[in-house]
């Protein structure tokens, strides 16, 4: 039986770890695994987010999104649990097509307090998804909050 509580410990801490080893692992469009959407969610790219904090946390990919969905931290879909989505996504200067998952926005924050020594939460970031995906992210979040309109454009 696996011990989520210590698999969810491990990768807070491997998130914190990630950015204080570079501060480019969140929120810099283009370049970052995760970014701020909203005051609830970070989007991350997946399976690259999982890749680079299982490196820091030493555990599988795998096991990091197992552990995200199992502690309700990851949103997933269905009864398959899934866990992203294909998502266009723009910034000032830049865009991109992705496979994107939703992290709850506090328990990044909370792996930045407790073990990146990020005192405060990190502000959204202007990377926004695109108005013509928001059903299917409507769809995805169905039963649950969300992600609010303004992090979602027109323009992506």
């Amino acid at each position: 039986m696996r011990d989520f509580a210590d698999l969810t410990d491990r990768v807070l801490r491997g998130l914190g770890k990630a950015y204080a080893a570079s501060a480019q692992t969140l929120n810099t469009p283009g370049r970052s695994v995760a970014v701020k959407i909203d005051h609830l969610y970070y989007l991350a790219i997946w399976p690259a987010f999982a890749e680079r904090i299982g490196r820091y946390a030493g555990i599988l990919p795998r096991t990091v999104e197992e552990t995200l969905v199992h502690s309700g931290n990851l949103v997933s879909a269905g009864p398959e649990r899934r866990a992203a989505l294909p998502l266009r996504l723009s910034w000032p200067g830049g865009a991109a097509a992705v496979n994107a998952a939703f992290l709850l926005a506090h328990f990044v924050e909370r792996g930045l307090a407790l073990y990146g020594d990020v005192p405060d939460p990190l502000p959204v970031s202007p990377v926004r998804i695109s108005q013509a995906d928001q059903p299917a992210v409507l769809e995805f979040f169905t039963g649950k909050t969300p992600p609010l309109a303004a992090a979602f454009t027109a323009a992506a």
